[in-house]
């Protein structure tokens, strides 16, 4: 469904209720619409509440680890 969509629409879907995926350079990453659209001076707040342990701890460690993934995020709840 999502591959028809073109890459510049893409990042204005709304994430509620969609499979995601944990791999940095998947289509699905959520975390990427972050990266294309705001930038460290914007106030930015991520609620992750994904119900598949295999998908959220992989994206949690992933914002843990890696500074550049981190460091636009104000609050991750």
């Amino acid at each position: 469904m999502f591959e028809k969509v073109p890459d510049e629409f893409f990042l204005s879907f709304y994430w509620m209720n969609v499979g995601v995926s944990a791999k940095r350079n998947d289509k699905l990453y959520p975390l990427v619409s972050i990266f294309k659209t705001f930038n460290e001076d914007d106030l930015i707040v991520v609620k992750l509440d994904i119900d598949t342990c295999s998908v959220e701890l992989p994206l949690v460690n992933q914002l843990l680890k890696d500074r550049s993934l981190s460091k636009s995020i104000d609050q991750l709840l």
